[in-house]
């Protein structure tokens, strides 16, 4: 029931006018800093952690852009899953970087594109299947009632998704080996024997290895990219930007921190509409007391 009533309500909001749907999502993000929860706590964290430079002024102003920018997140979920596929294609007013696409594509290789947890992640799945046959890594959803439609909706442009499985690793280098596009968000908190700590905004997080070993052995390309939420929602801006090639050397630790490098330069870009509701820094090296 609560799985029916959750599709029900996306695809309600999916029908309504992007403004009206970030107007939404703003108004639950201003909830969100005015009254106490856990996602302001950790925003709040998190943000310290992230930008010691900023005063206490900057930092609120940040605080509460970021909170209705997550809030536009959660409502427009409806649309990127449940508009039809060429009314979302026409929200995108702008994209930059597909010439590293193109770069990459004429090497003959396969691609990796890397898309962190900013913006609006779910557009990039609908759109770079355009330039290149994708395949993504995705973990499988917690309700399980909610899987069969989720995953039509996130593959109807083209995407192949492939679960976090030892049969999913296997397709993603079968991927690449056939010259396509492999998307993987590099921000998730990896499982205990996939990750390593590595610098992210000058504190040590618990970092995936698994691009990173991927990248070194396979040789190809790395893209990081993401989709700019647009003021007054007037749609969005698609933004990719080359990896250093020095991801795809070793040894396995100055991958990571270039990896890391590259996430955190487009995060600086649109700081606001970063995920920074998300416990990023949750697990500590041994002996480092607790953050949140």
């Amino acid at each position: 029931m609560r799985a029916r009533l959750l599709l029900t309500l996306l695809r309600l909001i999916a029908r309504l006018p992007l403004p009206v749907v970030h107007a939404l999502g703003a108004a639950i993000g201003w909830l969100l800093y005015l009254i106490p929860n856990n996602q302001r706590r950790v925003a709040e964290i998190n943000l310290r952690m992230a930008f010691p430079e900023l005063d206490e002024t900057a930092r609120r102003r940040l605080l509460r852009d970021t909170l209705i920018e997550s809030g536009k997140t959660l409502t427009e979920i409806g649309v990127m899953w449940f508009r039809p596929l060429a009314k979302v294609k026409k929200l995108v007013r702008e994209i930059h970087g597909v010439e590293h696409f193109r770069e990459l594509e004429a090497h003959g290789k396969g691609v990796i594109a890397l898309t962190p947890h900013l913006g609006q992640w779910e557009l990039m799945g609908l759109i770079t299947p355009e330039y290149m046959p994708m395949t993504s890594l995705y973990r499988p959803m917690r309700m399980a009632e909610l899987e069969g439609p989720i995953t039509a909706a996130r593959e109807r442009a083209g995407n192949r998704l492939q679960p976090t499985t030892v049969q999913g690793v296997k397709e993603v280098y079968a991927a690449l080996r056939r010259g396509e596009l492999v998307g993987i968000l590099p921000d998730q908190d990896p499982k205990d024997e996939g990750g390593a700590f590595v610098p992210f905004f000058g504190v040590d997080a618990y970092t995936m290895t698994f691009v990173c070993r991927l990248a070194i052995r396979s040789g190809v390309g790395v893209l990081v990219g993401y989709a700019e939420r647009l003021p007054k929602g007037r749609g969005y801006r698609l933004i990719a930007h080359a990896v250093d090639p020095a991801i795809n050397d070793g040894p396995l630790e100055s991958s990571l921190a270039v990896m890391n490098q590259a996430v955190e330069a487009c995060i600086r870009e649109a700081p606001a509409q970063y995920q920074w509701i998300y416990k990023r820094w949750k697990r500590r090296p041994d002996g480092e007391p607790p953050i949140y």
